[in-house]
């Protein structure tokens, strides 16, 4: 599910580049409506844009596991919006204890490249800074589960082993892909 167009970066690699920003998201009221028709689910993966830049992203999530009965849920992000993803997944988890819920924190190399790469300074510091509080919100929260995604490009080659490290020692998510 798509939530929003969104997105405050523009990366070089997003495939949906061309369809950021766009004007003819659906409201909120047409999205409930297609949650309700849906019928039984037992996964959801919710994308966008960026999808922590929906405001009623927590809503969302409630009525899937409500309504459609998902029990499994995943969301990219670039990890920009950390007080609006903190207050969401603890609202939908709190609101769902049936829910288990994956966070795929988009880091694609080393902090020169990766803020480059977004178009936007300091992405970096702020992802790292909220991917750590999100791995800290495990301690309360034992159905999050955090990742790391990584698009290996052919600039990030020469730096995947110790990009890799870095992730897996320095960082320490549940899983890096």
């Amino acid at each position: 599910h798509y939530v929003t167009s969104a997105c405050n970066a523009a990366c070089d690699h997003c495939y949906f580049l061309d369809r950021l920003n766009a004007k003819d998201d659906l409201r909120k009221d047409e999205t409930f409506g297609v949650i309700h028709r849906l019928g039984r689910l037992r996964a959801l993966l919710v994308a966008g844009g960026e999808p922590f830049i929906c405001r009623h992203l927590d809503e969302i999530l409630i009525a899937y596991h409500r309504i459609c009965g998902v029990g499994v849920a995943q969301i990219p992000t670039m990890a920009f919006h950390g007080d609006r993803m903190r207050k969401t997944i603890e609202r939908a988890l709190t609101a769902c204890p049936g829910l288990h819920l994956t966070v795929n924190v988009s880091l694609d190399g080393f902090e020169a490249f990766h803020d480059a790469n977004r178009k936007i300074p300091g992405r970096w510091r702020r992802a790292i800074g909220n991917l750590r509080m999100l791995l800290a919100m495990r301690a309360d929260h034992p159905r999050l589960r955090v990742c790391v995604v990584s698009v290996l490009m052919p600039d990030t080659l020469d730096q995947l082993r110790p990009f890799a490290e870095f992730i897996r020692h320095g960082i320490a998510p549940d899983l890096h892909i």
